[in-house]
């Protein structure tokens, strides 16, 4: 596990770590990166890093780019020289290591923005694919993905080696020969470039996420389906007959296939439309399953949009991963297993919180590893307890499809605090919540620096069942707040917003 880190698995391991697949141990592999690690591949014998980082282990010097003994984390001999910028993704395939960042040359030979190295000899290849029309120092290759012989790159570019190749390339795996192929992916005009964000691979069918409103030789507007093998664009069509104006633009992160249908993730949506916020799903035509996954996040008033970041679909479940805190109306945050087939959230909720106002936080990706998903991200909490920025979850016995979501009347087997109504309030908010069993119960709302504001309820007795008071937020300053329901000595904080 690669990103910017000090402790992990109870051991110091800064920023790259291995750790137990089953207890979390940290092993004895420790390379000390010392600066961000952002991509990793590994072959069994080696680990390969790419990032920001300057030096590993004892200080010695291994800029952006290290081979490391999978046991130890000792760095081995190759030692490429990237000369600026970063490396932010790697895959390796066919006896070759690819590398893509926003370096302009490795060991003083020009390469734009792609490299690879043979995976035996840990030698540079002649394969230098030089991206045009980019700004200097920009990350051109934002998704890359491997079909058959052929590796699939898009991101934001003009050309390869002065050949036009708009956003979409792809080469000879194993002599990292330019292809052809070159769906043209073009923005709202014919000189503006379209940006790819995001690709999955089924079959021999590309599915392609990004900003544009041409690909492949037809008109399709951020999402397409098209051939691996010619580059020509499918029926796959979500936007049919487009207007030739832009009414927002999506920001893709994920996008996964399946029987169930295409899923693509992101940070999109309308705050008057929660029907299609973060995450959107299509049949085989293109066509808006009539899914309703209602992403919701409480402190979208303050510019923090639902975002979903990572998706993995397996079996007919669809893993969500990203920053929010409601789906489908229950409270999930930002971890959720949704019924790819109804869209329906089963009844779990990781609680993968992050700390006050920081918006940037959540979870970033996860792998499915047989019975096991592993969750990485920014969170400080996860199941309730201190688990910061990596857990895992047990599948086994899997999670039941059949378990719906249940509406707040309904919730009578456990302590329940519901969403804040409404959320953002103005004037007044009202706070619902569901005791089990007669309690004492203590209802509070603490601003962002923990100072309490309000005491709805006091230490009352109160009988099982649904509650509700109302609180006057009218003499409240505009921000986001927190409100505590205490019974027993257990607690759930939720947040709300107040605007003005």
């Amino acid at each position: 596990m690669g990103g910017y880190l000090y402790d992990i698995g109870g051991t110091q391991r800064p920023n790259l770590a291995a750790l137990d697949a089953r207890t979390g141990d940290a092993t004895a592999f420790d390379p000390r990166c010392y600066g961000r690690v952002m991509a990793l591949a590994v072959d069994g014998r080696s680990v390969y890093a790419g990032g920001d980082f300057t030096s590993v282990y004892e200080w010695e010097s291994r800029p952006r780019l290290a081979a490391l003994d999978v046991a130890t984390g000792r760095p081995l001999p190759w030692n490429p020289k990237l000369d600026t910028g970063q490396v932010t993704g790697m895959i390796g395939a066919h006896g070759r290591l690819y590398v893509a960042g926003s370096f302009g040359a490795v060991d003083g030979q020009p390469r734009g923005h792609l490299a690879s190295f043979d995976g035996a000899t840990g030698e540079l290849t002649d394969w230098n694919p030089w991206t045009g029309g980019n700004a200097p120092g920009s990350t051109p290759i934002l998704a890359m993905a491997m079909v058959g012989e052929s590796l699939y790159v898009g991101g934001r570019f003009g050309s390869i080696n002065g050949v036009p190749h708009r956003s979409l390339a792809a080469f000879h795996a194993t002599s990292g020969a330019l292809l052809d192929w070159a769906p043209p992916v073009r923005g709202g005009y014919p000189s503006v470039f379209g940006t790819v964000t995001a690709m999955t691979v089924r079959g021999d069918t590309l599915f392609v996420a990004g900003e544009y409103d041409t690909i492949g030789g037809a008109p399709r507007r951020n999402l397409s389906a098209i051939s691996a093998a010619t580059g020509q664009a499918y029926a796959f069509d979500t936007q049919p007959g487009f207007p030739n104006y832009r009414s927002s633009f999506p920001v893709y992160r994920t996008i996964v296939a399946g029987d169930a249908g295409v899923f693509a993730g992101g940070y999109f949506g309308y705050y008057d439309d929660r029907h299609h916020v973060a995450l959107v799903a299509y049949d085989a035509l293109g066509d808006s399953l009539p899914l309703d996954f209602r992403i919701d996040a409480t402190d979208w008033i303050l510019g923090s949009k639902p975002q979903v970041r990572h998706l993995e679909l397996r079996d007919g479940t669809l893993f969500v991963a990203g920053r929010f805190d409601e789906v489908g109306g229950r409270d999930i945050v930002n971890l959720a297993i949704l019924d790819a087939v109804t869209g329906v959230p089963l009844e779990w909720n990781p609680e993968a919180g992050t700390r006050p106002g920081w918006y940037d936080g959540g979870v970033e990706s996860t792998a499915l590893d047989g019975d096991v998903l592993y969750v990485g991200g920014s969170f400080l909490t996860f199941g309730g307890y201190p688990q910061a920025c990596v857990s895992a979850v047990s599948l086994t016995p899997a999670p039941k499809s059949e378990r719906r979501a249940r509406p707040l009347a309904a919730a009578s087997t456990d302590l329940h605090l519901a969403p804040a109504r409404p959320n953002p309030a103005a004037t007044e908010v009202r706070l619902g919540f569901v005791l089990p069993q007669a309690a004492v119960a203590t209802l509070a709302v603490y601003d962002l620096q923990g100072r309490r504001v309000a005491l709805p309820i006091d230490a009352a007795p109160l009988p099982a069942g649904a509650h509700e008071v109302r609180v006057p937020t009218s003499d409240w300053k505009a921000g986001c707040y927190f409100y505590s329901l205490g019974v027993a000595g257990r607690r759930v904080t939720k947040r709300m917003v107040v605007v003005h």
